[in-house]
């Protein structure tokens, strides 16, 4: 009487394949959620740039709009709330009252009253600015600063002889992605549409 073994398996050839192939697949997908993963924290990144930049344009927005309402220039005036000069950067953050509101206060050395802002402003010279400088600092990784530049320097549908009535505000944020420098940067053009003080 003949037992016939009839048993079958895999070779060693065919298993080494077939961990090969699982390998390959498993590195793959790895470098896939990474990758997601990675552009998942830039894209955020990013975005927050962006919206503190755009705060940075409605800050000198808003910062000429109270001009206005104070009857001053839509650049500022040494009374109110300082100048916004060409060539000259900016860092402006929200003071420590935030947004309770703009009222009056008392100005100790002249007993006169003066405009709140929920601003604070600092100018300081473009030529020798450190975008990382901790003047700039929003939080623990985003600098933020305001440039204001001559818009018919920069923008040819502006008629020259009305250069003075127009400034071109562009808002950069700068942050660090482990070691690779970033920025984020807005700019606008704002107007004197109402030509001057009252």
């Amino acid at each position: 009487m003949s037992i016939k073994n009839n048993q079958q398996g895999f070779t060693l050839t065919e298993v080494l394949i077939g961990m090969m192939i699982l390998t390959v697949a498993i590195v793959s997908a790895t470098n896939l959620l990474i990758g997601l993963i990675d552009t998942n924290k830039n894209n955020v990144q990013t975005l927050q740039a962006y919206y503190l930049a755009q705060e940075g344009v409605e800050a000198v927005r808003n910062i000429r709009d109270t001009n206005w309402l104070h009857n001053a220039d839509f650049k500022g005036d040494d009374y109110l709330f300082g100048i916004f000069d060409y060539g000259k950067t900016y860092s402006i953050e929200l003071t420590s009252r935030g947004w309770e509101g703009s009222t009056w206060k008392e100005l100790e050395d002249k007993g006169e009253l003066k405009a709140y802002l929920p601003w604070e402003v600092s100018a300081f010279d473009s030529k020798f600015v450190n975008f990382y400088d901790e003047s700039f600092r929003i939080d623990e990784k985003y600098f933020r600063h305001i440039d204001i530049v001559n818009a018919c320097d920069e923008r040819e549908d502006i008629p020259e002889n009305d250069c003075e009535n127009f400034m071109l505000v562009r808002s950069v944020v700068n942050f660090k992605d482990g070691n690779e420098d970033r920025n984020v940067s807005i700019e606008t053009v704002l107007s004197n549409w109402k030509n001057g003080a009252i």
